[in-house]
């Protein structure tokens, strides 16, 4: 009976340690089997984390470059300040009236950061003022050029606000001729095109020229005067 005793043991020990050897090995094959099934799905993961970084800063990128572009063509409010000028070489009128609020609400959508030169208006000062003119709901006169349009000018009295500014004679008694530029010369009233602006108060005259607003002295020191217009 001892003998069987000690035999049952045995194999009791033997079972339990076969059970234990049974049990770390399926628990490394279980540990290996989450290890190839896991390690591909944290590399996805990690994967998915980068791409959709990386979308998320393009869109970034994009609606930032969107909103630079946006900013860029949208007119300058008409609270930009244009600055003071001086006008000793004529003088000027800065009353307010409903004609000068009509202008300068057209002529206050540019400024020297948005100016019409770059936006439509190269070379072309008459077409800009009539068409700020135009869109005030004011007759403008202007025909082909600013020279031929500064026949019916006004040479006399104060330049009143919103009026049509026309080059001509230099304070050094020289005319301006366009500086005799390539397409500046009106073969149909044959003489040099000439320029116009239009003041808008505080010494300055704006058109498509460049800077946009130029104080009224600068402007006749490079343009000369020819007299200013209402229509």
């Amino acid at each position: 009976m001892q003998g069987a005793d000690n035999m049952s043991n045995l194999r009791n020990k033997a079972a339990k340690k076969a059970g234990k050897t049974g049990l770390k090995a399926g628990r490394k094959i279980l540990a290996k089997i989450i290890g190839y099934i896991g390690l591909p799905i944290l590399i996805l993961t990690f994967c998915l984390v980068i791409v959709i970084g990386g979308i998320s800063s393009q869109t970034q990128k994009q609606v930032s470059a969107l909103s630079i572009a946006d900013n860029k063509n949208e007119s300058p409010s008409s609270d930009e300040s244009l600055g003071k000028g001086k006008a000793t070489y004529v003088g000027v009128d800065d009353t307010d009236t409903e004609f000068s609020r009509k202008i300068l609400a057209q002529t206050s959508r540019y400024s020297n950061s948005y100016n019409p030169y770059y936006h439509g208006y190269t070379n072309l000062c008459q077409k800009f003022c009539g068409d700020m003119y135009r869109k005030a709901g004011v007759p403008y006169q202007g025909t082909c050029c600013a020279f031929r349009h500064s026949t019916i000018a006004q040479k006399s009295g104060k330049i009143p606000k919103g009026a049509l500014v026309f080059s001509g004679r230099k304070p050094d008694g020289s005319f301006y001729e366009n500086n005799h530029a390539p397409g500046t010369y009106c073969g149909f009233c044959n003489s040099w095109a000439g320029h116009i602006g239009i003041y808008v108060g505080n010494g300055i005259i704006v058109g498509s020229q460049i800077p946009y607003a130029m104080s009224v002295d600068a402007w006749i020191e490079m343009c000369g005067y020819g007299g200013w217009s209402t229509y």
